[in-house]
């Protein structure tokens, strides 16, 4: 079992990143590459974010309470299409949060039989699902 330096086998128990809590669990020290903290609110909000955070619900509600096809479109969605349609030369544009649902149900309802859809092995089974859904 080598920890890494030595060209050996690597093991689970061993290495710099290693620990073992008081009960015998293992715990290894790690770098979260899979969450969804995007916007960073993981951490010490208090020091990274509290004032923008704060201001923002003066004029922003904390949470729309339903899907944007009903009552929950707000002015910073709009705001980021029109940044987007911007960005992009178009006239508009429709954005949408990320999400399994999203993909697995949108691809279908903007594509059709006989339509091309670029997609590889890697995709998410959600625009997997999306794509065969489509036609």
């Amino acid at each position: 079992d080598d920890d890494g330096g030595g060209g050996g086998a690597l093991s689970y128990r061993s290495g710099e990143h290693y620990r073992e809590t008081t009960d015998g669990r293992v715990v290894r020290r790690c770098l979260n590459l899979g969450s969804y903290n995007y916007l960073g609110f993981a951490d010490d909000w208090d020091v990274t974010c509290r004032e923008d955070v704060t201001r923002s619900l003066a004029d922003l509600p904390s949470s729309v309470g339903s899907s944007r096809s009903e009552f929950g479109t707000t002015r910073l969605h709009r705001d980021v299409e029109r940044i987007v349609a911007s960005f992009a030369g178009k006239e508009d544009a429709l954005v949408l949060n990320m999400g399994f649902n999203t993909n697995a149900t949108i691809i279908p309802a903007l594509t059709s039989r006989g339509d091309l859809i670029v997609s590889d092995e890697l995709n998410h089974t959600s625009i997997v699902n999306g794509a065969r859904a489509s036609g």
